[in-house]
């Protein structure tokens, strides 16, 4: 009787460091976008998908909120669909920084599932936001490319700069 009750405690005690690691509290963030603005959601819906708000945390953590959803570096975020304001699609972010030219490397990624869609479409589709942000310029670079059709939107840069949070 003792041996389960310490296994049960001892499971109970590893189960809980296990959602500790996503335990994120940002330490910087970074708002990119076309022209620098004071806060983004005085914009209307169509204009606020083009700013990004990049958090940082002290353990190599991202999450990037863009257009209404979550990118994030340590789990793939399913999102749900709400009729007008967002669509079902998981979302996830990977990212490699150069330390040479402290330019950071994001890919966003997001996947629609053929349910989500009133379209016929047979398969998932796949897009990924190549998102570059260099430090030392506080300036962006973004190309958007969907799978499976490789189709490739018009790039766009912008402008950067620390944001303390609201």
């Amino acid at each position: 009787m003792k041996k389960l009750l310490g296994i049960i405690v001892l499971g109970l005690l590893l189960s809980g460091n296990g959602y500790a690691s996503h335990d994120f509290v940002h330490t910087s963030l970074i708002v990119c976008g076309p022209k620098k603005i004071d806060d983004v959601r005085s914009l209307n819906k169509y204009k606020q998908w083009q700013y990004y708000y990049i958090y940082f945390d002290d353990k190599d953590n991202v999450v990037i909120y863009n257009d209404g959803y979550e990118y994030n570096t340590w789990e793939r975020r399913h999102h749900s669909h709400l009729d007008f304001n967002q669509h079902q699609k998981t979302t996830t972010l990977k990212f490699k920084k150069n330390n040479i030219t402290n330019v950071y490397n994001f890919e966003l990624i997001e996947e629609t599932d053929p349910i989500s869609t009133s379209k016929k479409i047979i398969k998932t589709i796949k897009s990924i936001n190549h998102f570059n942000f260099s430090f030392d310029s506080m300036t962006f670079s973004r190309r958007v490319v969907s799978y499976p059709s490789k189709k490739k939107y018009e790039p766009a840069t912008g402008i950067c700069w620390n944001k303390k949070s609201y």
